[in-house]
């Protein structure tokens, strides 16, 4: 009966549990079975002690059992949760894929251009930057990088000051 009370609270712990109170429950539910048997050799008499050894000894590997199915429950709704959203993510990728134009089309369509003729094709950029030589636009996500078959995250344009015209297109 001692062991089994010692094992009952480290299987409420769920980690302690598989490694302390499993072992201990099965020592306690040996000794409390042998004592049983001992008590119905002489007569039924004294079984107390080994029926309240073998029922807490019972509980703490119930309960230790109990964390082991909802832990590892858990962890697979867990990885077939995140295995889903994984899923739809690479979907969802493929079908913008679907919809980017590629590097080379969008850079020979931008270069040469003013910022306004910039402006009506693209619309407003999400940053911009202006430095002494050259004036800097920055797009997300517009274009499909061919090599990978991902979309870029990020498109500069940089134009030249003194003409106002499109002199890079730079893709990350």
């Amino acid at each position: 009966m001692v062991i089994g009370i010692i094992a009952l609270p480290a299987a409420v712990v769920p980690c302690c549990g598989m490694f302390f109170a499993v072992p201990m429950g099965l020592i306690g539910l040996v000794f409390g079975a042998s004592g049983l048997a001992v008590s119905f050799s002489h007569g039924k008499r004294s079984m107390g002690f080994p029926i309240a050894g073998t029922a807490v000894s019972g509980l703490a590997l119930l309960i230790t059992i109990g964390w082991f199915v909802l832990i590892a429950g858990g962890s697979a709704a867990t990885t077939a949760t995140a295995k889903a959203m994984q899923d739809e993510k690479e979907k969802r990728d493929a079908e913008k894929a679907k919809s980017l134009k590629s590097r080379a089309s969008v850079e020979a369509s931008l270069m040469g251009k003013s910022q306004d003729e910039v402006l009506k094709m693209l619309g407003r950029p999400n940053q911009t930057s202006d430095g002494n030589i050259s004036r800097r636009w920055d797009y997300d996500a517009t274009t499909l990088n061919e090599v990978t078959g991902k979309p870029d995250r990020k498109m500069v344009i940089e134009f030249d000051t003194e003409t106002n015209t499109v002199k890079a297109v730079r893709f990350y």
